[in-house]
């Protein structure tokens, strides 16, 4: 089940698309409030991400349907500190400001976004949805994911700081979005989802 009803806006922007692709980056625990989840049940496949080793292991396990990335988004290629918190590493940030207490670090990959949708030859595939839930550092994996390229039916980008619903975060990263051709649609408490403006076949 999904927190803040996401498959369910997300369903209304779908009319008719019955086995779709997503991408989901910050993918987390692979069933438990997981947007991309009630899609793959639903017959669904697509690429998650997810720097915490523990939890891409558990994305294989469970979901042998899709892709799972044991890496970060980021702009470039490199290697970074992420910032863990056990039990369930949902505040987990490469965001040294926004590091949770207590908390463990761990050197992750760092690959763009671009990078992985080439490395599995996702050119002329359609993309009907790509979340982005990585606490806080939403704009480096929208410079490392090229928008006029890829053209996802649908994007949920979280936008408020971790744990802080009242603080917005997507002043930092909404012009890219925008300027990419895509419109604001709907918000959730921690989300804003956008839709590319050029008709969806």
């Amino acid at each position: 089940m999904t927190q803040f009803g996401e498959d369910a806006i997300l369903r209304g922007y779908l009319p008719g698309v019955r086995r779709g692709r997503y991408v989901d980056v910050g993918a987390n625990h692979p069933e438990q409030d997981s947007i991309s989840w009630p899609f793959y049940c639903a017959g669904w496949s697509g690429i998650t991400v997810e720097p915490v080793p523990e939890l891409a292991a558990l994305h294989r396990e469970l979901r042998p349907r899709d892709v799972c990335v044991q890496a970060a988004c980021g702009a470039v290629p490199t290697t970074a500190v992420l910032h863990t918190a056990a039990p369930t590493y949902g505040l987990s940030t490469l965001r040294h400001d926004y590091a949770p207490t207590p908390h463990v670090d761990i050197e992750v990959p760092v690959v763009p976004l671009d990078a992985i949708l080439e490395a599995h030859r996702w050119q002329d595939r359609p993309i009907h949805f790509v979340t982005i839930d990585v606490e806080g550092y939403e704009l480096w994996v929208l410079m490392g994911f090229d928008l006029d390229r890829w053209r996802p039916w649908l994007l949920v980008i979280e936008s408020t700081v971790p744990n802080r619903s009242d603080l917005p975060t997507y002043g930092e990263w909404e012009p890219l979005v925008t300027k990419a051709g895509y419109r604001l649609v709907e918000v959730d408490p921690v989300n804003r989802y956008y839709q590319r403006e050029e008709v969806v076949p």
